[in-house]
């Protein structure tokens, strides 16, 4: 299952476990809501758009998922094959999100070069420099072994629980739930390397 405008896949089972539960939540006059505090509240009132005029979403779902050319090749149609469809359309939202710390992050890049000399995946070994040359020179992703979803407000996150991944690593740990462990996309990677 495809969240609508979303390239992440979840499993059905998820996907059920969410419409199930959208579903009774909406039915549930006993609802619990969990109101802002001040601090999210002063956030939200000091947010600025900015939207190009003329740009400005129209709110209207049947436009908004329009999708035009067909392929001309009927069996292409049958299928849902499309050759274009329009995008780029200015949408705004707003999110609270969990604060990352990235001085912790630009720390453990630090503390990695000056032990190895390199910045390189800790499950593949994949280097983005060697790679890429000066445009890969300090580039490479940070991930959390303690989701931050899980950690109570104002945890402390130490340099341990940070791991140094390539992009594609990364990926791969989050893409779908139960998240990977170190260990298990190590050892992913190194039974599917024998194929």
């Amino acid at each position: 299952m495809i969240f609508r405008r979303s390239l992440r896949r979840i499993d059905n089972e998820d996907g059920d476990f969410l419409v199930s539960r959208l579903k009774r939540q909406q039915q549930d006059e006993s609802r619990i809501d969990y109101p802002l505090t001040d601090k999210e509240r002063r956030l939200l009132q000091n947010l600025e758009f900015d939207i190009p005029r003329g740009e400005v979403p129209t709110g209207d779902e049947e436009d908004d998922n329009e999708v035009v050319n067909i392929v001309d090749d009927p069996a292409s149609e049958i299928m849902g094959f499309i050759a274009e469809a329009p995008e780029g359309k200015i949408h705004t939202r707003s999110h609270i999100v969990r604060e990352r710390n990235r001085k912790l992050v630009q720390r453990k890049k630090e503390n990695v070069l000056r032990k190895t000399g390199r910045l390189v995946c800790a499950a593949c070994g994949f280097d983005f420099a060697k790679k890429y040359g000066e445009r890969g020179e300090g580039f490479i992703e940070c991930h959390h072994t303690k989701p931050l979803s899980d950690l109570e407000p104002g945890s402390k996150t130490h340099l341990k629980d940070l791991v140094l991944l390539c992009s594609n690593c990364h990926s791969m740990i989050h893409a779908k739930r139960p998240w990977l462990e170190m260990k298990d996309l190590t050892r992913l990677i190194n039974r599917n390397a024998c194929k």
